[in-house]
């Protein structure tokens, strides 16, 4: 017995209606739904966020889109994979010799977003040093004992399992409890059906 061909459903009237995503962001699968509630719910709260997905579905947007939804300064990125032994200064600033100042992302994010993408590839010191950040609300320059106050909110985002991290000794354990109760979980484009792929098809079309 032949099997009758399914069309696709026509997304254009979706865009006609303006019913194709919110907060600008393309999507209206169950997965997504949940992700706007994430933000609704996180964004306002001014607390450490952490956004977890594969690489591609669009983590650093959904970090944008909490900014948008909360702050009145910069959006500052580091990614802390490329970053690597600068991340510590590129973040706290740093004293340097003939006493020179680099001023850190803390101290220039006033009243903005400090997103550090892919933070599972941090090391030990930095964790704690982010630790204390969040904790304090404090944070001091490398080469310094000073403590500075910052109002600037860190959003993260991570690729895999901050479990297996813990666990391996990769990520402090109690840097990713401050994170919990803040996770959005970005779904695969695969996860998110069909409706999803026809209108991100069509948007970029």
């Amino acid at each position: 017995m032949k099997m009758p061909v399914q069309t696709p459903p026509d997304v254009t009237s979706y865009f006609e209606r303006n019913e194709t995503g919110k907060f600008n962001i393309i999507g209206i699968s169950p997965g997504m739904q949940e992700v706007y509630n994430r933000i609704a719910t996180l964004a306002p709260k001014k607390v450490p966020v952490m956004v977890i997905g594969a690489h591609g579905t669009g983590r650093e947007l959904i970090a944008h889109t909490i900014h948008e939804e909360s702050s009145s300064g910069g959006f500052y990125l580091l990614n802390c994979y490329h970053e690597g032994q600068r991340l510590l200064a590129s973040l706290f600033g740093q004293r340097m010799k003939k006493s020179k100042i680099h001023y850190g992302y803390l101290e220039t994010a006033t009243n903005g977003t400090v997103y550090l993408d892919d933070i599972l590839e941090t090391s030990t010191e930095f964790q704690n040093a982010l630790l204390r950040l969040l904790k304090y609300k404090s944070f001091q320059r490398v080469g310094e004992s000073k403590a500075r106050e910052t109002n600037a909110r860190i959003v993260a985002s991570a690729v895999g399992s901050i479990d297996d991290a813990v666990n391996s000794g990769g990520f402090y354990k109690g840097l990713w409890y401050l994170f919990q109760p803040h996770i959005i979980n970005v779904p695969t484009l695969k996860d998110r059906g069909e409706i999803d792929i026809l209108l991100l098809a069509h948007h970029f079309a």
